[in-house]
């Protein structure tokens, strides 16, 4: 998990941290998906770091990758058990 403040750009809601499920020292790289645990919207980083909606074509691609619809589905699982 690492230190990296950013805002959702779908709802708003300010994180704090970062971190990639399946492998925890991996720090993000411009293009990764970011999920907010808010409002589940799936961002990009950009070259800075920060995070943007994504292009049609990147959304169109996370909607068939899987770790991101694992990831979705883990954090709609949570949600519901909170």
């Amino acid at each position: 998990m690492y230190v990296l403040k950013n805002t959702c750009p779908f709802c708003g809601h300010e994180t704090d941290h970062t971190t990639d499920p399946g492998d925890s020292i991996a720090f993000p790289v411009p293009g990764d998906p970011s999920i907010c645990w808010k409002c589940a919207g799936v961002s990009v980083f950009d070259d800075k770091l920060d995070l943007r909606k994504p292009t049609p074509a990147e959304k169109a691609d996370f909607d068939k990758d899987k770790d991101v619809q694992e990831a979705l589905a883990c954090l709609r699982t949570v949600k519901e058990g909170a």
